[in-house]
């Protein structure tokens, strides 16, 4: 049987984690690799990038050539009032900010 691994990445770890991490892998014998992001930004790589060709063969290599979905009927679409009132509705908090 493969050797059970898995990697979390995060900005960094709580000693609860660490701890949790421990116990996972006492227990269920689960591999668990705390990654920092700042060992990520720091270090060089050490494996290269696969390319998404060689994951994804199918994939087309442009999406220029690639035809447009049909539009949508007219009753489909959004009317004058429904769009200002979208508009004008309160805005839900980016996930960045």
């Amino acid at each position: 049987m493969a050797a059970r691994r898995a990697y979390i990445v995060a900005f960094s770890f709580s000693k609860p984690a660490r701890e949790e991490v421990a116990r996972v892998k006492a227990k269920k014998g689960l591999e668990i690799e705390l990654v920092e992001v700042a060992t990520l930004v720091k270090a060089p790589p050490n494996k290269s990038t696969p390319e998404l060709s060689d994951l994804f063969p199918a994939l087309p290599k442009d999406f220029i050539g690639l035809p447009m979905p049909p539009p949508r009927s007219k009753r489909a679409r959004p009317s004058l009032e429904e769009l200002v009132r979208s508009d004008k509705a309160p805005r839900l908090p980016d996930a960045m900010d």
